[in-house]
């Protein structure tokens, strides 16, 4: 299936293979990464209330948030290339709705995701344009488990061998025991991190999932039920595009032009 991907770029069609499906639904990461704190936004419809902006299909949340180059900003931004660990189980209980092999599902993982297990060098992998991805094969259900494992077996592997790095307060290398390394990593597996595949399809190919390692949300294609059951659930933000829709950057017009005179030095 990933064959009929031929062309590279931040366009709908070329995150997932449009031409298989009648909807596509853009899923927003959400500001807080999964992770929430008192006070923090939790959606990028709160952000655009806050700032006076709106959310639609080719928002960027740079120009939703009115963030600056190198300025500060008060509150958590969206994980890149990843659902966070509240969406994804959201994301992954809707879709096996839609499926009738959810006990049989493909996942890929960016070959470039820095520190992996050794043993991944002998998984296959396929290439797409710009992008080379390991390939994985397992049930659906079981994708929130997976995704502890992409951001976590590296890190583990690492520690275990005393080979991991970690880095002081001065930023230069801490210097640490093997011991407290796995202390560390099993530390950072407890918080519930997760990386998610960047693609993701069950055996039947009703849907398919996209999370570019450059975009702030996910692409989910396929039937329009699907994209209205997506709609219908209360804890993820989603909003409807068509293959054509660009999620490059400075896409969102939109919003540029909202911008207070006094914001858009």
């Amino acid at each position: 299936m990933v064959d009929e991907m031929r062309d590279f770029g931040a366009i709908v069609r070329n995150l997932v293979p449009a031409d298989r499906y009648a909807g596509f639904a853009r899923v927003l990461h959400r500001p807080d990464q999964g992770l929430p704190e008192p006070g923090d936004p939790t959606s990028w419809s709160a952000v655009a209330r806050l700032r006076g902006t709106t959310v639609h299909p080719q928002a960027e949340f740079n120009m939703v948030a009115r963030l600056r180059p190198g300025a500060p900003c008060d509150f958590s931004q969206p994980l890149l290339g990843t659902l966070d660990p509240i969406t994804l189980p959201l994301v992954r209980d809707v879709v096996l709705r839609h499926t009738q092999t959810g006990d049989q599902g493909w996942f890929a993982l960016w070959t470039g995701h820095g520190r992996r297990p050794a043993s991944w060098h002998q998984m296959p992998t396929f290439h797409l344009p710009g992008r080379d991805y390991w390939l994985f094969e397992g049930a659906v259900a079981a994708v929130a488990d997976l995704s502890s494992d992409f951001e976590n077996l590296g890190r583990e592997e690492a520690a275990e061998a005393g080979n991991l790095t970690l880095t002081s307060l001065t930023d230069g290398p801490a210097r640490v025991s093997a011991a407290e390394q796995v202390q560390f990593a099993n530390r950072m597996r407890s918080a519930g991190l997760v990386q998610s595949p960047n693609l993701w399809w069950p055996e039947d190919r009703r849907w398919f999932v996209a999370s570019d390692i450059d975009l702030d949300s996910t692409i989910v294609a396929g039937p329009l039920e699907l994209m209205d059951d997506l709609l219908a659930e209360p804890q993820l933000e989603v909003v409807l595009v068509d293959e054509d829709t660009s999620l490059t950057n400075g896409c969102d017009q939109r919003n540029r032009t909202r911008r207070p005179d006094s914001d858009a030095e």
